[in-house]
């Protein structure tokens, strides 16, 4: 991981939605965790729901961007909705950061239905 990055990306939790429902964080020696939530559970992606494959080390090119960029879902909407958040940075990854669908024991529920590795 770039030096440059890594104070940017270990200061606080990155997060997709404007709810702060699914996070990533880095540590400084490159690992990091990540984690999303429903209105209901809160799932860990964790070796409960993982296959050993989606434990094995894993590269990704990252980008920051810097502008004004509502969450992946609020851009979604057709009406603005007054309060939405706007963010400054966008951490783009060449894939996604999850573990793709067959990395996963069951697909079935919300690992299925929010398709994270999309």
């Amino acid at each position: 991981m770039s030096e440059t990055l890594l104070p940017t990306l270990d200061a606080e939790s990155w997060h997709w939605d404007s709810m702060d429902a699914n996070q990533i964080t880095f540590n400084r020696n490159g690992t990091g965790k990540a984690s999303c939530h429903t209105e209901v559970h809160k799932y860990r992606i964790n070796e409960s729901l993982l296959t050993d494959d989606a434990f094995l080390p894993k590269a990704y090119t990252l980008s920051l961007e810097k502008g004004k960029f509502l969450t992946p879902l609020d851009a979604m909407r057709t009406e603005e909705i007054q309060y939405t958040p706007r963010f400054a940075l966008r951490l783009v990854f060449d894939k996604s950061p999850y573990p793709p669908g067959h990395e996963w024991k069951e697909l079935g529920g919300a690992p299925d239905a929010m398709k994270l590795w999309e």
